[in-house]
């Protein structure tokens, strides 16, 4: 139902199909990488933060070219003041 509502808020805003099946991709591999999810808010930021390790780790052993997204995203929750739970 998520991911419904996800596809249709972001045809309406305009955004590419592609980008669109590019997002539903990685979405996949989370959910593979968690098992699968059953409650969206059961997911923690630190469940994140261990998926953004991992897809590290294997762009590196890949050599494929760094994701400067990924320090993006790690930088801005550092400096929003992350505090674990």
């Amino acid at each position: 139902m998520q991911l419904e509502r996800y596809e249709l808020h972001a045809h309406a805003r305009g955004l590419s199909s592609g980008i669109i099946a590019h997002v539903k991709r990685c979405l996949g591999f989370f959910a593979d990488f968690m098992g699968g999810i059953n409650d969206i808010t059961s997911i923690t930021s630190d469940d994140l933060r261990c998926f953004i390790v991992t897809l590290k780790v294997k762009i590196a052993r890949a050599n494929i070219p760094y994701l400067d997204f990924l320090d993006q995203l790690l930088e801005e929750e550092a400096a929003a003041g992350y505090q674990p739970r």
